[in-house]
């Protein structure tokens, strides 16, 4: 649509004013894709974490129900067992716990993997949160400095292009404030994992 204003347009400063605000669009843009990829990453790290701990609680139950049958089978056994069949039994408990204590190790590695990738993201995205407040900072000082120089000018047609600078300004103020926000909420996210992770 801005495009075709543009086309259609006659007047440069109307021309001048539709090219920012297509740039305007094309950085929003770039900044939602940005955003999507980020939430697409977290969303695929948290569930490589949920079937981690889904399948290492499914061994466990399987394992319980194991052990439960064996005690089960245990007491049934009359006091006249022969001294093989309870070593056997011991030997095969051994065993499970030697498969469960390994199927642990794997499901920590794993784990440590993932942490080390989310204390990764959540680095970056400090270092975005740092830059857009760094970026709002400077954006709040040239609206102050635009707000100044309106209030100087007597001449409503000097401040025209004023205004038109200050309501950009404002924009990119309101889009730096959700983005923040944005990246507040995504190391918040990561941080409650990474607590799920340590337990």
């Amino acid at each position: 649509m801005v495009v075709k204003k543009i086309t259609e347009g006659e007047n440069s400063d109307d021309n001048d004013l539709l090219l920012k605000e297509k740039e305007n669009l094309l950085q929003s843009q770039w900044k939602l894709d940005e955003e999507k990829k980020l939430y697409e990453r977290l969303i695929l790290n948290i569930e490589k974490v949920m079937e981690l701990i889904e399948m290492q609680m499914m061994r466990t139950m399987e394992k319980n129900k194991d052990v439960e049958k064996e005690a089960e089978d245990d007491e049934g056994v009359q006091n006249d067992a022969s001294l093989t069949n309870q070593v056997d039994q011991i030997s095969k408990l051994q065993s499970d716990l030697k498969q469960l204590q390994e199927d642990n190790k794997k499901l920590h590695e794993t784990l440590n993997k993932v942490k080390a990738e989310l204390e990764t993201q959540k680095d970056q995205l400090v270092q975005k949160l740092q830059h857009v407040e760094t970026k709002r900072k400077k954006n709040k000082e040239e609206v102050q400095k635009v707000e100044k120089k309106i209030t100087e000018i007597k001449n409503s047609d000097d401040t025209d292009p004023l205004l038109g600078e200050k309501e950009n300004l404002l924009q990119s103020q309101w889009k730096l404030d959700e983005e923040k926000k944005l990246y507040e909420r995504l190391i918040l996210n990561i941080e409650k994992v990474m607590e799920h992770i340590e337990m």
